[in-house]
């Protein structure tokens, strides 16, 4: 509405022009045009001598029969129209005859002088008129009037006030007040004003002048209310006019509103009425109104300006069709003006269609090259997505000596709508630096930033941070200006500095991520600490400092804060954390009814139902446990890990079949780690009970070149399962590739226990060939016996006996043995 209002300003402006104009024009019609009248008044008065004063003995004194002869031939001579000749004839008498002194021949000569027009003659003739006969009161009246025509005007009001006195008229009382006026002196004035104005009937014309004198001395209240006092009196309606401007003058434009709405319902309406009451309208905040009046006022005068006035004051009252009949029409008049454009746009603007208002923005600003119509093109085009239209105006703006900061931001903006980020922040620093207003250089950095400039952007926000006052998102914009640099420690400052102004939580807690970066632990902790104290805080920044404090093991605080987390619809996976410190704090009650909650969602994720599983079997609730792990497996049977944890469950419950089928899974998912897994396959199918099973995943273990001991492990699984005859075979493969006493006994010990006692005696003998062990020889003679070889097995339980630093328990055995074949061999025949 910026036009607009430009254009009422103007409008009001040109209106009170015009009254101005008229109030002086009255002004002189009031002063001048009295003055006349006065001057006609005293030629017929001093002519006729008469008048209502009291006589007056100085001027009636009789006169000498020469003097009266004289005085006759000079009347006759000024009645012909021989003024000078008759004031020459008169005065060359007085000057032959100086005894002759009268107050009658000097104002003869006085009134034919003035009668020739030689008023300063006059002037001269008629003070010593008045100082011979002070009480003649024509005397005073024809010297006022000479004083007048000499433009001596306190003269001429002093003689007037004086004829007033004497002749107890208002209207020449009147006329001194002109005259004093006319001599600036309206203090003197405004005493015979105020005494006329108590007469009644009040007379308009001596009212029109009270109200002039008290407009010299600035009472313009008092002025107006006797203005309209004159208007009600003479029922003029330029009177009735005037009085309206004057209380528009003195700022009550109510009290002439009902003079001018009186105006305006006459027959005859004059235009400038008209105009002040649309005025008056607009000072009481009735638009409407006035716009109406301007429609009446159409009718009388349809000058390009009164339509321009009526199109305007239908914009203020939002009736932007009712503007545009007569804006229309004022557009296509020659020479086109400016403001006419201006106004049409804006009526397009109030009816939303800012297409329509572009084109005659842009009109206007052709016309005038005015940078105001440019900057408003401009931002016509900007609304409707033309850059390159808004930048046909606004570009004009750049070459002015002094832009204006929003001239340089609509640029910006421009530029910015066409992407081309450098020059729409080159704009927008430009009118930082115009304007010094700290939001334009953070709107110039923001724009550095887009244009991946953060080199450029940092200055200003360096500049801005500061600042006696900076706000919390220039810091924080700078810190993420050093973020883009590279400069961590300085992003950390910037956000901490940003993050204790706003006092925001979300602040406190990325500052306190910043410093955690830098691995400044007690500036993260007390950020952290600031941030739960904030609200609403968020659990986020509860657990971020629980899980530090625990890590730090401060677990009294980090129990505290977690006892402050209350979880409504956070993300899952912050839950979860929260179930790990939990657990970190060695409170597994706490952990488990959230780590519940999410193993219930649709679908859990592996982590937690991992948690769930070992949480339970490590509480002991093995049904739980068992029931999640089947829910694991469900969801992630092809993970190796869902596996491993159930034989990790079922080994807890002892359950060694079932860790040795949950291994057997392990061991077809996890091809690339064949040996482990076979191996601890084997390892589950032995503690099951099941030696074959285990012997066969050892053996596969061992893979295409097993080593002894890979043998030593079979055959111990396989005699421990009592599968000598397998066991036997791996003794043997395990002594094909290695030979040494322990494999030959180990053959020994299962060939014995199969009763093949003759082969166990053998393997024996081998060991015995390799070492000297007492327990071998005793092995050795029970093979023997079972072999019914008494009388050598009686040898070696004897050569047994004969070795020294063996174990008594060795000797009692080999006594005892000794003893039992010596009692047999006495038994038989």
């Amino acid at each position: 509405m910026t036009g607009i209002a430009w254009g009422l300003k103007k409008q009001e402006r040109m209106e009170n022009s015009k009254i101005k104009k008229n109030t002086i024009f009255l002004k002189f019609i009031f002063a001048f045009g009295a003055s006349l009248l006065l001057t006609l008044g005293l030629g017929q008065q001093a002519t006729c001598m008469s008048g209502t004063h009291a006589p007056c003995p100085a001027i009636q004194a009789p006169l000498p029969a020469e003097v009266h002869e004289t005085v006759i031939r000079a009347e006759e001579l000024d009645k012909a129209g021989k003024h000078g000749q008759a004031a020459a004839l008169l005065s060359n008498f007085q000057k032959k005859h100086p005894e002759h002194v009268f107050a009658y021949i000097d104002y003869n000569i006085g009134f034919f002088f003035y009668n020739a027009g030689k008023h300063k003659s006059a002037v001269s003739h008629l003070e010593k008129t008045v100082k011979l006969a002070p009480c003649f009161a024509g005397g005073w009246q024809l010297l006022a009037a000479a004083a007048q025509e000499l433009k001596d005007f306190k003269l001429a009001a002093r003689a007037m006030e004086k004829t007033a006195a004497m002749n107890h008229d208002p209207d020449l009382k009147y006329q001194a007040a002109l005259l004093w006026m006319e001599s600036k002196s309206p203090q003197k004035a405004l005493p015979l004003l105020r005494d006329l104005e108590k007469i009644k009937p009040v007379k308009s014309q001596w009212l029109v002048a009270l109200s002039n004198v008290l407009g010299t001395m600035e009472k313009k209240i008092e002025m107006a209310r006797t203005m309209e006092k004159a208007a009600r009196a003479g029922k003029s309606p330029d009177l009735w006019f005037h009085a309206a401007w004057l209380w528009v003058d003195a700022h009550r434009p109510r009290n002439a509103l009902g003079l001018l709405e009186v105006l305006a319902q006459r027959k005859k309406v004059k235009p400038d009425w008209l105009l002040m009451l649309c005025n008056v309208y607009m000072a009481l905040d009735k638009p409407l109104k006035a716009a109406q009046t301007m429609e009446h006022a159409l009718t009388l005068d349809s000058s390009p300006q009164n339509l321009y006035t009526a199109g305007v004051l239908w914009l203020q009252v939002n009736k932007p069709v009712n503007s545009r009949k007569h804006l229309l029409k004022l557009v296509e008049l020659n020479p086109p003006k400016a403001d006419w454009f201006v106004a049409l746009a804006q009526s397009w603007i109030m009816s939303k269609q800012i297409s329509r208002a572009a084109q005659p923005m842009e009109k206007a600003f052709k016309i005038s090259r005015n940078p105001d119509h440019a900057y408003q093109a401009g931002l016509l085009r900007l609304q409707l997505t033309q850059p390159d239209k808004a930048l046909n105006s606004l570009l004009f703006l750049t070459k002015q000596s002094r832009p204006k900061p929003k001239w340089m931001k609509a640029v910006s903006d421009a530029w910015l709508m066409k992407e081309k980020f450098p020059q729409a922040a080159r704009a927008m620093e430009k009118a930082a630096n115009i304007s010094q207003k700290n939001k334009h250089y953070y709107r110039a950095a923001r724009l550095w930033l887009q244009a991946q400039a953060p080199e450029k952007a940092l200055p200003l926000l360096t500049r801005l941070a500061t600042t006696k006052h900076p706000r919390a998102k220039w810091c924080i914009t700078l810190s993420n200006t050093h973020l883009l640099l590279k400069n961590n420690l300085q992003a950390a400052r910037a956000m901490e500095q940003g993050a204790r102004i706003s006092g925001k939580g979300k602040h406190l807690y990325r500052a306190a991520m910043l410093w955690d970066r830098e691995n400044n632990q007690k500036k993260t902790l007390s950020l952290l600490r600031l941030s739960i104290a904030a609200k609403p805080a968020k659990s986020l920044w509860f657990i971020e400092l629980a899980s530090r404090l625990l890590r730090s093991k401060e677990k009294t605080e980090a129990l505290a804060v977690m006892e402050q987390v209350h979880f409504t619809d956070e993300a899952p996976a912050l839950k979860y954390r929260a179930v790990l410190i939990w657990q970190g704090l060695d409170r597994p009650e706490k952990a488990r009814p959230i780590l519940k909650k999410l193993c219930q969602m649709p679908k859990p994720e592996y982590p937690w139902l991992v948690s769930m599983v070992r949480l339970d079997m490590e509480l002991n609730l093995c049904n739980e446990g068992s029931s999640m792990l089947t829910k694991l497996l469900n969801c992630y049977p092809d993970k190796p890990e869902s596996w491993k944890l159930a034989v990790w469950v079922a080994r807890e419950k002892s359950d060694y079949a079932g860790a040795a089928a949950a291994m057997n899974v392990v061991f077809r998912l996890e091809p690339q780690k064949e040996k482990q897994n076979l191996k601890a396959l084997g390892h589950y199918y032995h503690m099951a009970g099941v030696p074959v099973k285990a012997a066969q995943s050892f053996r596969e273990a061992a893979g295409s070149t097993p080593c002894p001991k890979d043998f030593d492990r079979i055959k111990d699984v396989l005699l421990g399962g009592k599968r000598y005859d397998l066991a036997l075979e791996a003794a043997k493969s395990a002594l094909e590739s290695e030979k040494n006493p322990a494999r030959w006994e180990a053959v020994g010990d299962i060939a014995f226990l199969m009763r093949q006692y003759d082969e166990s005696s053998r393997a024996y003998l081998e060991a015995l060939e390799l070492t000297d062990k007492p327990s071998l020889r005793i092995k050795s003679a029970y093979a023997l016996m079972k072999q019914k070889k008494l009388t050598l097995a009686c040898r070696y339980f004897q050569e047994v006996l004969e070795q020294k630093n063996i174990e008594e328990s060795i000797i009692t055995e080999a006594s005892q043995a000794m003893a039992y074949i010596k009692n047999i061999q006495a038994m038989m025949p």
